[in-house]
């Protein structure tokens, strides 16, 4: 367990000194999180954003982050299961999918003040079958949603990342 709490302290410390060359051309959005759903997780949720006037539904899914699954339905979720089960250090899936519920709590939790979504709208469809898209969150006391869960437990650093706009 000390060894994952350096490795995300280092982690972030790392993603912070990447974030420092940020790429300012992500637009951002202002946000609030949508209905609860029953597919949605701690890195998958949807979000109420405000685009060129206009308000809209996205399905989100955080860079930098992978928090634990909530269900297993398949053998690819099986696999999954097995590599967040060594990372957060449990024996039974169980115990994961009852990490995925406590993530998916705290992400709620986190989002229920208005938030800033960064996101070029790049596809993150991965397993899911919705049309999902690659997003960060700068959440209303400034903290990055990812940076806090994977400080919080309820994440671990991982997939596909990119250069936060605002240096946080």
């Amino acid at each position: 367990m000390k060894f994952i709490i350096k490795f995300s302290i280092i982690l972030i410390a790392a993603i912070q000194i990447v974030v420092a060359k940020a790429d300012v051309s992500i637009p951002d959005y202002p946000g609030t999180l949508a209905a609860a759903t029953p597919w949605a997780d701690g890195d998958s949720f949807p979000v109420n954003l405000t685009r060129d006037g206009k308000k809209e539904e996205i399905y989100a899914r955080l860079y930098f982050v992978d928090c634990p699954e909530t269900s297993s339905q398949n053998d690819n979720d099986a696999t999954r299961l097995r590599s967040q089960a060594r990372y957060f250090g449990v024996e039974e899936a169980s115990d994961v999918l009852a990490i995925g519920k406590a993530a998916t709590i705290r992400t709620r939790e986190l989002l229920a003040e208005p938030f800033t979504v960064h996101t070029k709208f790049s596809n993150a469809m991965g397993r899911s079958r919705k049309k999902r898209f690659y997003v960060m969150i700068t959440l209303h006391d400034k903290r990055d949603l990812a940076a806090v869960l994977v400080q919080e437990g309820f994440a671990r650093a991982f997939g596909t990342s990119h250069r936060r706009p605002d240096g946080v």
